[in-house]
This record gives structure tokens, C-alpha cells and sequence, in this order.
């Protein structure tokens, strides 16, 4: 009867126990052996002899390792080396395989046999496994597992541990980032610290997805020879490693490295978003993170913590370079700290929140450089201004609780993209009022005053205005054109600006006084400040630098109050003194009215380039307007009217509006008594001493 593979193992194994590789029972073995090497068609009988305990172990449910087959045989450890080669081999051609993870001292390796091997010899039947071409079946991270344990190994010496890792990776050909590795680091010394740092980096990450790698530890581990260790410590202080200069590795905090966002890609490759779980589905969650990295911080001032915040910035952005809006921030804005601050005003800006330019330079900036950074901003030097990406409203000085600073149209527009008309203040738009809305109409005024608007007309004529502006910057003289139409009501100012307007091409943007008041303490401050942030930002829009209108302006532009009569009187100081600093940094076109120049403010009248006065209108000039008015009118009547009803253009355009009622229910022209005594009816005050009130 033919014997089965199972009984020649069982025999095999029992002559060589205890037999010390010598005598009589090792012939027996051998000659058992040798028939086993046929059946199973291996190279030599050492193979055969290390299967045939290693399957013997396996139907005992136990693993095996060099040191349980010297046992077996009665030999020390070192007898049984020169069996490592058969070792190998035997895993190379899949009939034993490692258990657990692989270790790259095949010494210390247990392993198996393989699960199709076993079965084939259990049911009595030819052994048929595919062999893998000598390549290794380790893993990225086995192969980075073997090389950490032989390295805090302290019995493996420096020479051993780069022989090991040589071997190792050529064995691990297969894996595409040992290739790339060796472009960037030639060195194997270097290699060997890579693949340490990332197997910290898979094994030992916290649940944020951090991993810590010591310095001194690792290079101890490395290196024997002081001098190396110092020399490689100096380096990595000094951040002039090699694999620092590659890009691969940084340092983060003192004595502590970690792989870059470039070190990661090379060795995760498409497994890097489970290790640097930073990809986000859209512009607000990529937000939510990077202002989540920079506020659940608590230290601010550690000039190491800003480069490792920095360095995830970096990590954060390449992960979604996906998102068009990253994209283009990269590309536009140079400075990380400016991207930085750009992202935490456009979290703000959708959380409704405002945004503390010195908080966030604190957070962002290290202590060296927040003064230069703060200095740019109030120069309009800073890299977000000159992009136009954002507007500040500065309530106090810079290095103060009370500038904030905002998206601009533009910064929301590149930062939220199609959602950025959510966030865009339409309260511009519903005061702007565009040159093609404005009717023209004919004014006539005293000579005297009609050659005071012409220069100022022809002043914000396009061509004019530049031209003026360069004269001034060129002087070193304010740029600002501040313009103050004054006089009693109804003489055409509100009118003049509208002309002005039709006549330049430019745009109105009208402040509603009324909007800038408010009971609550702070807030009428700022509504004075959104005014000038809405105007800068509509400049910047402009093809023509629209104009600044305040209207019938008496309240902001009088006299200051004793600051200790009310809160009142400091809330409005407190506007006055806004304005007259945004009046000295006017970079575009502000006209205010006002009824009551007498009571203007001096602080006021001093930054008006223009004051010009409107007094009643002339003789002649209300004659003019009378006909312009009402064409039906001959020169006589016209003149009666003129000179017989001192009235305003405002007055008289009340009279053409009654007299068209009148015409339109009489059917008939108004006559000149008519006309007359709706003139005489128009003015209350020419009523003589009559009085309106209660009599005793």
C-alpha cells in the first residue's frame, strides 16, 4: 500500500527529534526527507525538514519559528542558520507564510503553512500553488512595521539594520514609493528614518490624525556613533536634513517631526485620505475646518505651534485643491497668513458674524510679525487689500478692540462663488441711484453761482477728475473731493447734485440719515461705518467713482456737544468723529446739503475742497424759471410773478404743480390772479402776525 505524504512527515519528524543533526536517526530522516523534497517538489531537504515540523506544529495548533525547529532537532540556534536560506524560500514560493505581520529578521519571523498546501496534503493529492515570482507579499506598512521593530531593536547594530533594509527593499520591488523614495533620498540611512517616521505616523496617530516621531529617540535608535547621532540632531534643529531639504519631513514642536503633506502622498498614495482625513465636500466645510485648526488653539504665541498650524494650512488646501475656490485663492493670494485671515472672514461672514482685525492677526501672525502685518493693513499695503478682496471699518486705531474687517464683493464672489449674492449687502443697491434714472432738467441761478457749479461740474468730469487726482497724489495733497452745497431750503441743491450726476455720468449713492440712528448702544457707529464701507466697496465696482450724497446732512454736520450733557450727545460726537476721519481719507466723491450752515461744525468746514451758497434766486433767475416752468406764461406775467412773490424753486414748483390740479378739474389755463394768489398762499410766514395755538 502506497504511504501518504502525512505518514512520510509524521516519520521524518520523529527520527529527527532530539537527533542533533547526526547518527543513525538523521540517515533515517534524510532518506524521508528526501522522498518528501520529491513529493512536494522542493529544492533541498532542508526545506523539506523545516515543512515537515512546521506542518507537524500546525496540526497542533501552534505557529513556528527557527528557534522551535533547533529545539525540535537538539541543536543550538546558531546550527540551525544555515537553514534561514530554505526559510525564505519556502515563503518565497508560497509554502509557508508569515503570521501576523512580517518581520524583517527572519529569526524572530513565526509563521504557518500555507491554507492551499495544508489541504492538498491532508486529502492525499499533488500540491499546486502559484508561485509569486520571487516578489514579497509585505505590505507598504508591514514592510514600514519591519523596519520600526529592527530600529528600537537595540541588539540590531547600524550596519545590520541598513543590510536588513537593503535586503528588504529589494525584496519589496513591488512597492512604487521605495522607487520614488530613492529619487528624493539617495542615502539608505535617510530612507531607513522615512520609513520610521511613517510607520509612527500609521501606528501611533491620535484621533485627530496626528502622530508624533521624538528626535533624540529615533536617532539613538538609528545610529551608534555618537558623532552621527549629533551630526543628524544638528541637522534636523537646523531644518537642513536632507529629507527636510526633499520636502518629505518637518519639524513640528521642539524635538518632534512629522511626514509633510508631499511625505504623506509619497508613501499613502491613494490611501492618503485615511490618514489625512482633510477632503472636503464643499467651501463651508473646508471653513468650518481651517477655523476649527486656528480658534481651538490655545497657543497662540508659540512660534513653533504657527509653523505646524501653517504646515496643515498647506496639508488642508492640497487636499482640496478640488474645490475651485481654493484653487484660486492659492493662485491670488501668496501669503499663508493672508489666506488664513481671508478664510476665517469668510467663516465669519456665513456664520453672520464680524471679524476682529487684531484678534485674528494675533492668531494668525507670530509675535515678530503681527506690528509689520497691522502696519500693512492701515498702509492699504496688505496683500488682501491690494487684491480688493477686503474692506475695513476702522472705529479706533489698528492695534485696537474696534476695527473690523469684511469680504468685499469681490472676496465673497472668489470665496463663495454662486452663493455670494446671499451675503452681499443689497442695502447699497436700494440707495443707489443710477445717472440714466435722473431726469434732465434746466436750473437757473446767479451768474455768481452758476460759475461756482460749473467748476465743480467740470471738476468730476471723468478725464478732469483723474487728472486732478494724480495732481494731488503727486502734492502729496488728500485726494478726496468733499463738496458742501449750503443754503436756505428749496434753491436747488438736492437738484444741483442730481445734475451733477446726469451730466458726469455718475452714480448716486444716497444716505438715508434716519438709517444711521438707532437707540442701542455702538450700533449707530457702526450703520455710520457701513455707509463708507458700502461706498468703498461700490467704488471698486465702478467703472466711475460714484458720489457720496448727505442729504439735507444738518444733524451729522453740526456743532459737537458737551460729551457730559448725555449719551446722546456722545453717540452723536461719536459719528461726527468717524466721518470727519473718513472725509480725510475720502478717495472718491462726497457731496453733502444742509440747510443750517451756521451751525456747521468747524472740524467740518475745513475738509470741504467746495462750499458753495445758494441764496434766493434773483430776479432774472425767477423769472427764467417761471417760464421754464409754465412756457404758457408771457414775459410780463412772468416778470409780475417774479417780482411780486419772493419765492424759492423749490415754492415755485409747488405753484406749477397746484396750477396743473387746477387746470386739470377747471378745464381752463390758470390766470395770472390765479397764479398770483396761489403764490400769496404759499408762504405761510408772509401771513403777517397771524398765530396758530390756543387762545386764552
Amino acid at each position: 500500500m502506497e504511504q501518504t505524504t502525512i505518514h512520510y512527515i509524521k516519520e521524518a519528524v520523529r527520527n529527527l527529534e532530539n537527533c542533533q543533526l547526526q547518527g543513525p536517526k538523521y540517515s533515517e530522516a534524510s532518506l524521508l526527507l528526501q522522498k518528501i523534497k520529491d513529493i512536494l517538489n522542493l529544492q533541498d531537504t532542508n526545506e523539506a525538514a523545516i515543512f515537515s515540523i512546521a506542518f507537524t506544529r500546525m496540526a497542533e495548533g501552534r505557529s513556528t519559528d527557527l528557534s522551535d525547529i533547533a529545539s525540535h532537532i537538539g541543536c543550538s540556534s546558531i546550527d540551525i542558520l544555515e537553514y534561514t536560506t530554505a526559510l525564505s524560500r519556502l515563503s518565497k514560493s508560497g509554502y509557508i507564510q508569515p503570521n501576523g505581520r512580517r518581520a524583517s529578521n527572519v529569526i524572530k519571523q513565526d509563521f504557518g503553512i500555507d491554507d492551499v498546501v495544508s489541504s492538498a496534503i491532508i486529502e492525499n493529492r499533488p500540491v499546486e500553488i502559484k508561485a509569486n515570482d520571487g516578489n514579497s507579499q509585505l505590505s507598504k506598512y508591514d514592510f514600514c512595521e519591519a523596519i520600526g521593530k529592527d530600529i528600537k531593536d537595540s541588539g540590531v547594530s547600524t550596519s545590520t539594520l541598513i543590510n536588513r533594509t537593503s535586503e528588504l527593499e529589494v525584496e519589496c520591488q513591488h512597492l512604487s514609493f521605495i522607487h520614488n523614495l530613492k529619487a528624493l533620498a539617495p542615502d539608505i540611512e535617510d530612507r531607513i528614518f522615512f520609513y520610521d517616521v511613517c510607520y509612527d505616523t500609521f501606528a501611533k496617530q491620535d484621533r485627530h490624525c496626528r502622530a508624533i516621531t521624538y528626535i533624540s529617540p529615533t536617532v539613538t535608535d538609528i545610529y551608534t556613533d555618537y558623532r552621527k547621532i549629533v551630526s543628524v540632531r544638528r541637522s534636523m534643529n537646523e531644518d537642513c536634513h536632507p529629507l527636510m531639504k526633499a520636502g518629505l519631513i518637518e519639524r513640528q514642536e521642539e524635538e518632534t517631526i512629522r511626514l509633510t503633506h508631499k511625505g504623506k502622498k509619497l508613501f499613502f498614495e491613494e490611501d492618503l485620505s485615511a490618514f489625512s482625513p482633510s477632503k472636503c465636500k464643499d467651501i463651508y466645510e473646508f471653513l468650518d475646518k481651517l477655523y476649527e485648526l486656528f480658534h481651538d488653539n490655545n497657543e497662540y504665541d508659540s512660534d513653533t505651534t504657527w509653523h505646524r498650524l501653517h504646515s496643515i494650512l498647506n496639508e488642508l488646501e492640497s487636499d482640496n485643491e478640488h474645490l475651485p475656490a481654493i484653487a484660486d485663492v492659492c493662485k491670488l493670494v501668496t501669503n499663508n497668513g493672508e489666506r488664513v485671515l481671508l478664510y476665517i472672514i469668510a467663516s465669519n461672514t456665513v456664520d453672520g458674524c464680524d471679524t476682529n482685525l487684531s484678534r485674528e492677526v494675533r492668531a494668525i501672525w507670530q509675535r515678530n510679525q503681527r506690528k509689520t502685518v497691522l502696519e500693512s493693513y492701515k498702509d492699504k499695503k496688505a496683500e488682501l487689500q491690494t487684491h480688493g478682496l477686503v474692506n475695513i471699518e476702522k472705529n479706533s486705531s489698528l492695534y485696537g478692540e474696534n476695527t473690523f474687517i469684511y469680504l468685499s464683493d469681490k472676496g465673497l464672489e472668489l470665496i463663495l462663488r454662486e452663493d455670494a449674492a446671499l451675503y452681499i449687502n443689497d442695502e447699497t443697491s436700494k440707495n443707489l441711484l443710477n445717472p440714466d434714472k435722473i431726469n434732465k432738467k434746466s436750473l437757473f441761478f446767479s451768474e455768481e453761482l452758476e460759475s461756482q457749479l460749473s467748476l465743480v461740474r467740470n471738476s468730476l468730469m471723468e478725464d478732469n477728475y483723474r487728472n486732478l487726482c494724480a495732481r494731488l497724489e503727486e502734492a502729496h495733497l488728500p485726494k478726496g473731493m468733499n463738496i458742501l452745497l449750503y443754503g436756505e431750503p428749496g434753491t436747488g441743491k438736492t437738484e444741483s447734485v442730481l445734475q451733477m450726476a446726469k451730466a458726469t455720468g455718475r452714480a448716486i449713492l444716497h444716505v438715508d440719515i434716519s438709517e444711521t440712528k438707532t437707540c442701542w448702544f455702538g450700533e449707530s457707529e457702526k450703520l455710520i461705518k457701513k455707509v463708507f464701507t458700502n461706498y468703498k466697496a461700490l467704488c471698486e465696482k465702478s467703472d466711475l467713482k460714484p458720489i457720496l450724497l448727505f442729504n439735507e446732512a444738518d444733524a451729522v454736520f453740526s456743532k459737537r456737544k458737551d460729551v457730559n450733557s448725555s449719551n446722546v450727545a456722545q453717540t452723536e460726537n461719536a459719528i461726527q468723529n468717524i466721518i470727519l476721519e473718513e472725509m480725510e481719507n475720502m478717495e472718491g466723491i462726497m457731496i453733502a446739503t444742509t440747510n443750517l450752515a451756521d451751525n456747521l461744525d468747524g472740524a467740518f468746514e475745513r475738509r470741504f475742497l467746495f462750499k458753495v451758497h445758494f441764496d434766493k434766486p434773483t430776479l432774472e433767475a425767477k423769472k427764467s424759471i417761471w417760464q421754464n416752468k409754465m412756457p404758457m406764461l408771457s414775459d410780463t406775467d412772468a416778470q409780475s410773478l417774479a417780482s411780486q412773490h419772493d419765492l424759492s424753486g423749490g415754492q415755485i414748483d409747488n405753484i406749477v404743480r397746484k396750477s396743473l390740479m387746477q387746470q386739470i378739474i377747471a378745464g381752463e389755463q390758470p390766470s395770472l390772479a390765479s397764479l398770483s394768489k396761489l403764490c400769496s398762499d404759499e408762504r405761510i410766514l408772509s401771513k403777517g402776525n397771524n398765530k396758530v395755538g390756543f387762545g386764552k
